[in-house]
């Protein structure tokens, strides 16, 4: 049973997974708010639609320096096994 819990967890905490979900958040907040975007934020009608497209934005951020990471790894160690 404890490993099932353990795949489960490391399939949530893909980095790709991660990027994509904030994406999908990102996308959905400027569905939303897309056209009056500006408009709205300079007027301060800020609602929760803007709310939503940062916290897709930071979701998506946040997930960089995983993917970034193991791109390096893979190249590190495709090196070596060219050498």
């Amino acid at each position: 049973m404890h490993s099932i819990i353990v795949k489960i967890e490391n399939a949530f905490k893909n980095p790709w997974l991660e990027a994509a979900l904030g994406i999908v958040i990102m996308a959905t907040g400027l569905a939303e708010a897309g056209e009056s975007l500006f408009e709205d934020v300079a007027s301060g009608e800020v609602g929760a639609h803007h709310g939503v497209i940062i916290l897709g934005l930071v979701h998506t951020i946040k997930a960089v320096p995983s993917i970034l990471g193991g791109l390096i790894i893979m190249a590190h160690s495709s090196d070596r096994e060219q050498k």
